[in-house]
């Protein structure tokens, strides 16, 4: 049943505190006749154990609903007499809704604790402003807290100069509700680089690409140094990582694109099935974090890999042509950092000038943003291909695709 109103009412009712949810259909439902013998009780969906901070105010409604098969409308309440918001302990507090002739309860369990964890600032280590160029400070900075679903978030930039090169700090403050605070001074770089758009018009175009993110610890920094030159990617990502940095590759306008949920290979090409289901799980994860599902891919280990053959002879032989069926375009690469086990910035930068060739008029860059001598490199990656007149661009549904010449399984 789809419910749309609410009436939210507070009563006492023998000393107990209720608080009542009244759920009214979308449509116009026949009236229940009431003497239909009703033996299935009504069902409530979303009830979880809640963890809150001393004082805070508590939603017990959050994503609460019921549904029953033969009942029109439905009523909730939850009695709270129990739960002391104003003193630490361990509560319990009981759900109820019923038809005309069944009740269903459901107990949670309120922890009350007090709050003395103050909230966590996520975002880059350091900053890169082109000068005399608005910046948005906020644009991949979120406070997080344990307890607090949503502190406030604050910046200082009064410490800032965007007419003038040079070192500024930028300090961004957060704030739960328990009045515990965070504080994050982050170095702002004011300067002029090389930019991305002076090449807008070469037919030179170089499409960087990072897998296996995003990371808390490198992926934001990694974002930082791509805004310096006005660079967009293209991130083949994996399930189950950071939904806020998800988001932030997407408001940056770089792309996202496919590279297994779990990215395990002895479950991803254990067969067709498996693989597909594991996309598809992957699918489904980013449409609830930034609402779409793209369809560009990049195998693990790449199309021409060896790993699969341990688990399934001929498996990428059959799925390099199943994807196509199935919507995908897929996207190796003609060059590369080799940066996984790397041992330092000069070796990833010399790794991928020797695996390039400058008379290509698309560079497909394979590289990870996992990795941390990777990030560094892209500071001195970058201005050399802007210098050898590359154009970078993301990958999208419209992209020319690159495979490798022989598939090996």
């Amino acid at each position: 049943m789809k419910l749309t109103t609410f009436l939210l009412i507070l009563i006492f009712v023998a000393s107990a505190f209720v608080i009542i949810l009244y759920v009214e259909p979308t449509t116009p439902m026949a009236k229940l006749n009431t003497t239909t013998n009703d033996t299935v009780p009504p069902e409530l969906h979303g009830i979880k154990d809640i963890v809150s901070a001393v004082g805070a105010p508590i939603d017990y409604f959050n994503g609460v609903s019921a549904s029953d098969d033969m009942a029109p409308e439905l009523i909730i309440t939850i009695d709270t007499g129990k739960v002391q918001v104003d003193r630490p302990g361990i509560y319990e507090a009981v759900y109820s809704v019923s038809d005309t002739q069944n009740v269903t309860t459901a107990a949670i369990t309120v922890t009350i604790l007090e709050d003395h964890t103050p909230p966590v600032i996520e975002g880059a280590n350091v900053l890169y402003v082109q000068k005399d160029c608005a910046f948005d400070f906020y644009l991949g900075f979120v406070a997080t807290d344990d307890l607090d679903p949503a502190p406030e978030l604050k910046i200082d930039t009064s410490r800032i100069n965007l007419s003038e090169a040079g070192v500024y700090d930028v300090i961004y403050q957060a704030y739960d509700q328990s009045g515990n605070t965070a504080t994050k001074k982050v170095p702002v770089h004011v300067g002029t680089w090389p930019k991305n758009d002076e090449n807008i018009d070469s037919r030179k175009t170089a499409y960087l690409t990072f897998d296996d993110g995003p990371s808390t610890e490198t992926t934001r920094d990694l974002l930082a140094i791509l805004a310096k030159y006005d660079v967009k990617a293209t991130f083949f990502v994996v399930g189950g990582t950071n939904e806020h940095i998800l988001k932030e590759i997407d408001q940056h306008g770089h792309a996202l694109g496919l590279h297994t949920y779990s990215h395990e290979y002895s479950i991803i090409y254990e067969s067709e099935d498996a693989f597909f289901e594991d996309m598809y799980r992957l699918e489904q994860y980013l449409l609830g974090i930034v609402g779409y599902a793209p369809q560009i891919m990049r195998f693990p280990a790449g199309s021409n890999n060896y790993v699969s053959g341990d688990y399934n002879q001929g498996l990428m032989t059959r799925l390099t042509k199943e994807v196509y069926q199935r919507g995908y375009r897929y996207y190796d690469w003609n060059c590369a950092t080799w940066d996984v086990g790397a041992a330092s910035v000069e070796e990833i930068v010399h790794n991928l000038k020797s695996s390039l060739r400058l008379d290509e008029e698309a560079l497909y860059i394979g590289a990870h943003d996992t990795v941390h001598h990777t990030i560094a490199a892209m500071d001195s990656i970058i201005p050399y291909l802007l210098e050898k007149g590359y154009h970078f661009k993301i990958i999208d549904e419209k992209t020319p695709e690159y495979h490798f010449y022989e598939i090996n399984n």
